[in-house]
């Protein structure tokens, strides 16, 4: 292997693993690769730069463009409402519908775009039906892959493709060059979804309540608002529980009166009872600084997490996310947002203790609580 080679493959195994890393945002480590090859000597300033000048790559930022000029203005959102309130007959049907629509929309636009646009339309349908969300989602996943592959643009592994094609001397693609054969792809997997695919779709149940995989409740204690207490009367925002203490108020038990995700302008009345999260010896300062006790009666069997306007959701912090290296108390989370990050997975790790002080990470998985 000659020290030219050996230089190559290492930056290939380098670059693999920052892409499945995570750590490094996938744009710099794709730039970085002609950057160092052009400092070692290996290529040239021309070939350094032709990815840039490729076609391929020019009609696959004017497609990101165009799917997101169709998303933005409605377009697609549109036809997807239109879709999920025509009469359509049964659920069978309406998803034919669906996935009829969404294929039909794929071979011009970003099939990642489409999915996005038309996720919530077949969760609703999949909720009416009383089915489990995996029956839809991956017809929808596949008729989207599906009509990618009958236009040129449909999908940007066809651009790349065709480029690579035509720079070695083979003839140049047209937008529809591939269709005939696209559409006969498109024809045998509809034809597969809905007959002999339908039976072999899972039925996976989505967990009722995510809290359980974050252990979040065993956080939990109730804190009762005495008379005496110095926070009768202020709200949340002006108690900083969160900057003071590394705690939470997850919601407010008022008599009879449920209150979930309680804003950040809240106020605290006397003879409330606290739903707060966080560590012992945490929650045992702010009890014993603020006047708080332990309630004569237990009511965090009867409170819900995501009850009321409450809901609990998982976010994941990507590449050229704000958040990274920031945290809760530098983005003042709360008070922005109106939500709260109860628990915080890294790396299969849950942590639940002096969340705003950790600073995110690309790959975070947020459980955000909030109406």
């Amino acid at each position: 292997m000659t020290p030219e080679a050996g230089i190559v493959f290492g930056l290939i195994v380098v670059a693999l693993a920052a892409f499945a890393s995570g750590r490094i945002p996938v744009d710099q480590v794709a730039l970085a690769i002609p950057v160092i090859l052009l400092a070692v000597g290996i290529i040239g300033p021309e070939a350094a730069v032709s990815g840039l000048s490729s076609p391929a790559t020019v009609t696959v930022g004017a497609m990101l463009a165009l799917s997101l000029g169709l998303t933005k203005t409605g377009a697609v959102s549109a036809i997807s409402r239109w879709v999920r309130t025509a009469p359509l007959g049964g659920p069978t049907l309406r998803l034919l519908a669906l996935c009829t629509v969404a294929a039909a929309i794929s071979p011009f636009l970003n099939n990642t775009a489409v999915v996005v646009v038309f996720l919530p339309v077949f969760l609703e349908v999949a909720r009416s039906s009383g089915r489990s969300p995996s029956r839809y989602l991956i017809p929808l996943s596949y008729a989207a892959i599906l009509g990618g592959t009958v236009t040129l643009i449909g999908t940007s592994t066809n651009l790349i493709v065709a480029g690579m094609a035509q720079a070695r001397g083979f003839e140049e693609l047209t937008m529809f060059s591939i269709t005939p054969l696209g559409l006969i792809y498109l024809g045998v997997g509809f034809a597969y979804l809905f007959t002999f695919g339908r039976r072999l779709l899972p039925d996976r149940e989505m967990p009722a309540d995510i809290s359980g995989r974050y252990d979040v409740r065993s956080f939990v204690t109730e804190l009762e608002v005495g008379s005496a207490s110095p926070i009768v009367d202020r709200t949340l925002e002006a108690l900083a529980w969160g900057e003071r203490y590394g705690v939470r108020i997850m919601g407010i038990m008022r008599g009879e009166l449920d209150i979930p995700a309680p804003g950040p302008r809240r106020l605290i009345r006397a003879g409330d009872i606290l739903m707060v999260q966080g560590d012992t010896k945490d929650l045992l300062a702010l009890a014993r600084e603020q006047k708080l006790s332990t309630p004569a009666t237990r009511v965090l069997s009867r409170w819900k997490l995501g009850g009321g306007d409450g809901r609990l959701v998982e976010v994941l912090v990507g590449p050229g996310s704000p958040l990274i290296e920031q945290s809760l108390r530098d983005v003042r989370f709360q008070q922005r947002y109106d939500a709260i990050v109860l628990a915080v997975q890294r790396h299969g790790v849950t942590q639940h203790g002096r969340l705003p002080d950790l600073r995110f990470e690309v790959g975070d998985i947020l459980l955000v609580h909030g109406p």
